[in-house]
């Protein structure tokens, strides 16, 4: 591997301390790990799902979306600007 860049990353230390024992029981390094990460971000064009900008407001309107819970059927666009409210 060619080591052309140091990453200095703050953090706390107990968060470190548990994300490292979680990384070598899963047989990786932080640098391995982080490296994947770069790697999955260039070949995806994205974050991973997991990591995500929504609310949870908005995240939970996603998941009810997915399983059919919680929708609203209009049955034109007056229909859905008068159930909004707009």
């Amino acid at each position: 591997m060619n080591h052309s860049n140091i990453l200095i990353i703050p953090m706390e230390v107990e968060l470190k301390t548990q994300a490292e024992r979680i990384l070598h029981a899963a047989g990786l390094t932080s640098v391995e790990a982080i490296t994947r990460f770069y790697e999955y971000l260039v070949s995806q064009g994205q974050l991973p799902g997991f990591i995500s900008k929504f609310n949870s407001v908005t995240l939970q309107t996603f998941q009810d979306t997915d399983s059919g819970e919680n929708l609203v059927a209009c049955d034109h666009a007056k229909d859905l600007f008068d159930k909004l409210g707009i």
